[in-house]
């Protein structure tokens, strides 16, 4: 998945006991509304989820009752949830407090204090997954999901990645190899409106100006990506002394990808690839044994796993999430798709903060198509020929016509989302 250096063998396993998405991605790349996306099925701009960072306020207009964690508990099934919520705690979203069947909420550092112990985030979203698989009520079903924090840094500190204590040999003799976007030059050819203000701009500065920087928050950051493999792998181990393994849907996947140094960039927000893909692995008890360790290359989305999930548990998905139950891509025994599959999609992101720049693409495998929305500003990639997106060909004379296609195209799929 582009990444040979991170040491990752418990998911590595999990993909050769499943299907591995190679283009799996969101629709939005970041975290709030990425993980309100993977609740409800739907767009941010239904379920307009916004955070709007200039006075710390959230606006709400989710149809909780029809989240997959309501509608799954409706149907019986004991909902456990674990880590990261990331959204108000009031009964206005919880409905009083009825979205779960046991929860704890936690974020934000990584390290946490619960009683007088303090524990690793990661070790934390371990050990609260095992208990609930522990004590669930063995005579009925049941639907966990850990909401890891990590990778996530915590923003603004000096220290902005901090791994377990027994992690801090990995990694540390071999340099992390430099993105080969990584440069000033590539930070230059930009749309002209980036500039140092913006926050991935500056995060870029936090964590990446110099090699010794990079090497230092690289390191930590796949210390820790290694560490939540390490928890899958325990929580997998459970699951199969229990003898449930082979009778549970598993995913893994994550609510966004990150810049680390590309185009100068940090963090998310942005269409360009290494923001918006995501992993996607899936291990499903139904699959054919001719598609068990096999990689699929459709663009499956985060508005698709709920509908996923409510279709594998045989309940009915409510009609106003918009993703497909991606489980008709390898339950077909004969074929490697779908002929009815999507060939495009939208990629939208819109968030108050000054420093981050609203955006909307038009998303195909052979090319992206940006537009800028507060500066009417475009971006045309062949994705086929420049998988890196170093060189816009908007303003070529010759792509014009096909300029003005995809522009079409995108406007005819936004109706879609709203």
């Amino acid at each position: 998945m582009g990444n040979d250096y991170v040491q990752t063998p418990h998911l590595d396993e999990l993909a050769k006991q499943g299907i591995l998405f190679t283009h799996g991605c969101v629709v939005t790349s970041v975290c709030m509304q990425s993980r309100a996306t993977l609740y409800t099925g739907q767009y941010s701009s239904r379920h307009k989820t916004y955070q709007v960072f200039n006075n710390i306020t959230m606006y709400e207009a989710n149809r909780w009752n029809e989240t997959l964690y309501t509608t799954m508990k409706r149907h019986g099934y004991f909902v456990g949830f674990y880590g990261k919520w990331h959204h108000k705690y009031d009964r206005k979203v919880l409905g009083n407090y009825s979205t779960f069947s046991h929860y704890r909420f936690y974020d934000g550092d990584h390290i946490i204090k619960r009683g007088n112990v303090s524990t690793h985030i990661t070790k934390l979203n371990e050990q609260d997954a095992l208990e609930f698989l522990e004590k669930r009520p063995k005579s009925r079903p049941f639907f966990l999901t850990v909401s890891f924090f990590a990778t996530h840094a915590i923003d603004n500190s000096e220290e902005q990645y901090i791994p377990q204590n027994s992690s801090l040999d990995l990694y540390s003799n071999d340099p992390v190899p430099i993105p080969k976007t990584m440069s000033e030059k590539h930070w230059k050819d930009l749309p002209y409106f980036f500039n140092d203000a913006n926050l991935a701009r500056s995060r870029f500065f936090q964590r990446y100006n110099t090699s010794e920087n990079y090497q230092h928050h690289m390191k930590n950051t796949l210390r820790m990506a290694t560490e939540v493999d390490t928890a899958c792998g325990n929580i997998l181990a459970k699951l199969k002394q229990q003898n449930i393994l082979n009778n549970t849907l598993v995913i893994f996947t994550s609510d966004n990808g990150n810049f680390h140094g590309q185009h100068g960039l940090a963090e998310k927000w942005y269409p360009y690839e290494e923001s918006l893909r995501v992993p996607l692995i899936v291990k499903d008890p139904r699959m054919p044994r001719n598609k068990v360790g096999t990689k699929n290359d459709e663009f499956v989305l985060n508005i698709d796993l709920a509908p996923t999930i409510l279709s594998a548990a045989e309940i009915s998905v409510p009609s106003v999430m918009q993703g497909d139950d991606i489980a008709q891509l390898y339950l077909n025994k004969t074929t490697t798709t779908t002929s009815a599959w999507r060939e495009d999609f939208i990629y939208e992101f819109r968030d108050g903060n000054p420093y981050i720049l609203n955006n909307m693409a038009l998303v195909q495998k052979d090319l992206k198509y940006i537009l800028w929305e507060d500066y009417n500003y475009s971006q045309l990639f062949n994705i086929k020929e420049d998988g890196a997106e170093e060189n816009d060909i908007s303003n070529q004379t010759d792509r014009q016509s096909l300029l003005l296609k995809m522009q079409s195209r995108m406007k005819a799929l936004e109706i879609s989302i709203i």
